[in-house]
């Protein structure tokens, strides 16, 4: 049986925090570029979505990522210390979870 260690994300938490597309995208951002402004990290998930559009206009998509992002993703990422973010210069930086992540996304 192996040993509860609480410093590392639980399978559960893994497969939740990459359980979504635009939280997928922002990992991977994350970890290939380091801390982002958070219109760039937007640009990027916009991007990765490009592939499967709703129909949605350039200017509606970064809007509705945008919102997502910042209402659900990353406090969510954040309180699971997968990610850090710096509200006053709106940077996202990698936490210190986020490598646990990495073969999940």
């Amino acid at each position: 049986m192996d040993s509860y260690d609480p410093d590392t994300l639980s399978k559960d938490e893994a497969y939740e925090f990459a359980s979504n597309g635009r939280r997928r995208s922002l990992i991977r951002t994350l970890i290939a570029d380091g801390a982002q402004p958070l219109s760039r990290v937007v640009e990027e998930v916009v991007a990765d979505a490009r592939e499967e559009s709703s129909g949605d206009s350039s200017a509606d998509a970064r809007r509705n990522v945008r919102v997502a992002l910042g209402h659900t993703d990353i406090p969510r990422l954040a309180a699971g210390d997968v990610l850090d973010y710096d509200y006053a210069d709106e940077v996202v930086a990698p936490g210190d979870r986020i490598e646990e992540l990495e073969p999940l996304v």
